[in-house]
């Protein structure tokens, strides 16, 4: 289970908070109608250290409001946008209940290849240009 307590807020403009491990934390209230930032985003963490993307918590707050809607559903449309980049960014995708709400918990991992982060640049150049 996340520990929210542990997420230090990022004076970073791009991401919300850092754990202790050096991964990026980005809280996302709802999961978003068009993935293309997401995609970015996911990307961007890939070529880091990896990171979490938590949906369903206010940045600015950090309350959790829950995610609204079939949690299976909302992982399903993230899971086939990662695999149509057809990079091979590896990625664990859970549903956690915190306080009593429903919240959904991205884990992205650190691209360990060179290979890997040559395939990234390629499709961030095809996919987003």
């Amino acid at each position: 289970m996340i520990d929210l307590t542990k997420v230090q807020l990022c004076a970073n403009p791009y991401v919300d908070g850092v754990l202790d491990d050096g991964r990026f934390v980005e809280f996302k209230v709802k999961i978003p109608n068009n993935l293309d930032k997401l995609v970015r985003l996911i990307v961007a963490m890939a070529i880091s250290n990896g990171g979490l993307i938590i949906f369903g918590v206010d940045e600015r707050t950090m309350s959790v409001i829950g995610i609204l809607g079939n949690c299976e559903s909302h992982k399903q449309k993230i899971a086939t946008e990662i695999k149509r980049l057809s990079i091979g960014i590896t990625y664990t995708l859970i549903t956690e209940t915190i306080n009593d709400k429903d919240v959904i918990i991205l884990e992205i991992n650190k691209s360990l290849s060179g290979a890997f982060d040559d395939a990234i640049f390629s499709t961030i150049r095809l996919f987003f240009v």
